[in-house]
């Protein structure tokens, strides 16, 4: 409840849910990080291939740890958990639809006292999330129709997963062309886009930064081949351009 709001008022904050996710989401993308980082060390294979420390029996499943494709792995994997993260976020959102198309939450019982009208109000939303979790017709087209979102932003949630469906059931390939759309932010020094660091200025120059839209292309049958700049710059997407537009769909009379 709010703290201005009259008594009896329940307000559910979509924006708790976007909180969720982006920590979801950064947790994936930090354990991301170590793994290659790790695969950057020099000492990485040897200390893969040495004994557990405290091992009594030294279990090996092959003689040597190989570190061919794991960065791959661990993008693609990385990839594809943060869509469904966010995808989890989109199941919450049409919780909230659910409830107000229903003209609010049902008392079932007498309520004495905050806290056992907050405990009841938590239970029933995450009711109505499992059930939408749990419903199988509910595909991510499916879920992403029932808001009314425009084109682009469509296509780029579609276009993710797609990859996603490619990573998690055809081995990483992709089964129909697929092109990813990543917003991302520029830097601009002296009116040029800067790549890499370090970069000069010069005397006089401005440092800015701007949007940009960067567009990643697969082919039928090709297999995905993701970065650590693809995640990133997929997280920021989500976050700055595609939750949003749901999320003040889901406050609006729209959807459903």
């Amino acid at each position: 409840m709010e703290p201005d709001e009259p008594k009896g008022t329940v307000t559910l904050n979509p924006e708790q849910f976007l909180n969720i996710f982006i920590d979801c989401a950064a947790r994936r993308l930090h354990d991301m990080r170590v793994v290659l980082r790790a695969l950057d060390e020099p000492t990485y294979v040897s200390l893969a291939n040495s004994q557990r420390p405290g091992a009594i029996i030294d279990l090996r499943v092959s003689e040597t740890v190989k570190t061919d494709g794991v960065a791959e792995r661990q993008t693609r994997d990385c990839f594809s958990g943060i869509f469904e993260d966010f995808m989890s976020f989109v199941d919450k959102l049409i919780a909230i639809q659910i409830i107000k198309t229903e003209g609010g939450i049902f008392i079932t019982r007498p309520l004495i006292g905050e806290e056992n009208i907050q405990q009841y109000i938590e239970q029933y939303v995450t009711e109505k999330i499992r059930l939408i979790e749990q419903n199988n017709s509910l595909t991510v087209p499916a879920k992403i129709a029932k808001f009314p979102i425009t084109d682009d932003v469509k296509k780029i949630i579609s276009a993710f997963n797609q990859v996603r469906i490619a990573i998690r059931h055809h081995q990483g390939i992709a089964k129909q062309d697929i092109a990813l759309t990543f917003h991302v932010l520029k830097v601009v020094i002296g009116g040029k886009d800067i790549a890499s660091l370090p970069a000069m200025a010069e005397a006089g120059d401005n440092i800015s930064i701007r949007a940009d839209v960067r567009i990643k292309n697969f082919k039928k049958g090709e297999v995905i081949a993701l970065n650590e700049e693809d995640v990133e710059e997929m997280i920021f997407s989500l976050q700055t351009v595609v939750s949003p537009s749901l999320i003040a769909l889901s406050l609006s009379n729209h959807g459903l």
